[in-house]
């Protein structure tokens, strides 16, 4: 059984067949795709749900009432003044939208539907704002001594003597983390700020908001949480979900949605992904390379609690080879259960009836490479047995653009390869024996047809026959066509290029 179908059996099993269930970001910075593990973990149980005949309800919440905490890497300098104020309140550091936070989300929420995630979207800001948390507030206010006590004997560190669970905004520099609120009545909190300005915030306007320890219990019982997927660092003992556990619990008179915890993803060689840290791969840009099943099968292919090292170089050559051959064995039939429902899960929408357009993805790149425009690569493609016309074609367009963009940011230079429009140079440091085993090569062109798997038997047949090693021989070709030493799978690369082209250039290497 896939994980998402187990995980959503147990919350079923607990919470009952009427599920909401839930996911959120603090849109700090640009929003990465170590943050889409959460939504589509969550997708993916609220899809398994409904297969069990469950209600649900998906919804994601923007937490931009949070405040900015420090001047990232890619802000300018002059933003160190915003530090401290909510990121709905301050102003799009690249002018294009009206905040701060709209700006990090705006990609974000663009890219989902195109992934198949269609959540209902809640802003904190508008929340609070709206006066939704003004009773859950007022309770936690009310109940002041309650949390503190909970929080003090989960975490085992002191609060201050005068803590009251609520974080006023300053009227007069506009910042949330400078405040220290110093009492209330009814729907006032009290404040201090270190700016110097004393005043009171309305709990019932957005005039300030809950701690997050507080914040999330109370957004549980608003928005009537079930289910919800987190990082390890909230779960982690005596973490934010504990004692958001029993906040909810003994305060609001709710319990805890039901938790799955999720590791975070890396980028191979770079480290975990973090927008403060600028290690930064977002679902946006990562659609301009893979299509949006492939960018969903890496997650759902993997139980959450797997760390996932996301490599940009060949491993994505190895991942779309991998999803391939799920794919041809999931429409022969010939797939197994458990790698079928990966396989439709992975899906933006259900599966399509007949098996989508598949072409290897090192072969696609390499055409993209040695074809100067689109109709030529489609003649590559067909000379090696991997495009007939009746395909989609529109299709191939999207597959060509991706494999140009992986080309252009990722791919390791030993991918990357130009035929030179003349005799390399480098032919002239081939020794006779290479030569030789160029000249029978071309012979062997000249009066035979091969396909892929024949013609690669056949360039081993003919450098054993010369007693010729088989790094010597590969190197002779390369160097013929590309100047260097190293270079695509030889038998398909001679076999997608032009074989007049093929067998004039050999010739006039082997007689150099």
């Amino acid at each position: 059984m896939h994980w998402s179908d187990e995980k959503a059996r147990e919350a079923i099993k607990q919470k009952g067949r009427k599920q909401t269930i839930a996911s959120g970001i603090s849109p700090s910075g640009p929003i990465h795709y170590g943050n889409f593990r959460e939504i589509l973990t969550a997708d993916l149980i609220t899809r398994s749900m409904q297969e069990f005949e469950t209600k649900t309800k998906l919804i994601w919440i923007l937490d931009d009432y949070d405040p900015l905490r420090k001047l990232y890497p890619f802000l300018e300098k002059d933003f160190k003044k915003h530090i401290g104020k909510p990121l709905s309140e301050i102003p799009d550091p690249k002018e294009c939208h009206d905040s701060y936070s709209e700006h990090f989300m705006s990609d974000f929420l663009e890219s989902l539907p195109k992934l198949g995630i269609q959540p209902e979207i809640y802003k904190a800001s508008e929340m609070y704002k709206n006066g939704e948390y003004a009773q859950a507030t007022l309770k936690a206010l009310e109940k002041t001594d309650e949390i503190k006590k909970i929080i003090e004997n989960i975490t085992q560190r002191d609060l201050p003597k005068n803590w009251l669970p609520f974080n006023p905004i300053c009227k007069e520099c506009g910042k949330i983390s400078t405040t220290t609120p110093t009492g209330f009545e009814e729907m006032e909190v009290h404040y201090e700020c270190e700016c110097g300005y004393q005043g009171s915030a309305r709990i019932d306007n957005g005039e300030g908001k809950l701690p997050w320890r507080v914040d999330w219990p109370a957004r549980w019982t608003i928005l009537d949480v079930t289910v919800e997927p987190m990082g390890k660092d909230h779960a982690a003992d005596s973490g934010s979900y504990d004692t958001g556990g029993e906040i909810a619990k003994q305060i609001f008179n709710k319990q805890p949605p039901y938790p799955i915890v999720y590791e975070q993803i890396g980028l191979k060689g770079k480290g975990e992904m973090s927008s403060s840290k600028g290690i930064v791969l977002t679902p946006k840009k990562m659609s301009k390379f893979l299509p949006p099943e492939i960018i969903r099968y890496i997650i759902t292919r993997k139980k959450p609690k797997r760390h996932i090292d996301f490599d940009t170089g060949f491993g994505i050559v190895q991942l779309i080879d991998e999803y391939q051959e799920i794919e041809k064995n999931y429409y022969n039939g010939e797939v197994k259960e458990e790698e079928k429902r990966t396989y439709e899960l992975s899906q933006p929408t259900s599966p399509s009836e007949n098996k989508p357009l598949q072409i290897p993805f090192k072969h696609l790149v390499n055409a993209v490479q040695i074809a100067r425009d689109f109709e030529g690569i489609k003649q590559i493609l067909a000379r090696t047995g991997h495009w007939d016309f009746e395909q989609d074609e529109e299709e191939l367009k999207r597959w060509v653009k991706r494999g140009k963009n992986w080309l252009r940011w990722f791919a390791p230079e030993k991918a990357k390869f130009q035929i030179k429009e003349e005799l390399p140079q480098e032919v002239s440091e081939l020794n006779n024996k290479q030569k030789e085993f160029l000249s029978h090569l071309v012979q062997k062109l000249e009066e035979n047809s091969f396909d892929d798997e024949e013609l690669h038997q056949e360039i081993y047949q003919i450098f054993k026959d010369l007693d010729l090693g088989a790094r010597k021989a590969f190197e002779s070709i390369y160097i013929a066509f590309l100047g260097r030493s190293s270079g695509p799978r030889a038998a398909w690369f001679l076999l997608s290029l032009d074989k007049e082209f093929v067998i004039k250039r050999l010739r006039k290497a082997s007689n150099e």
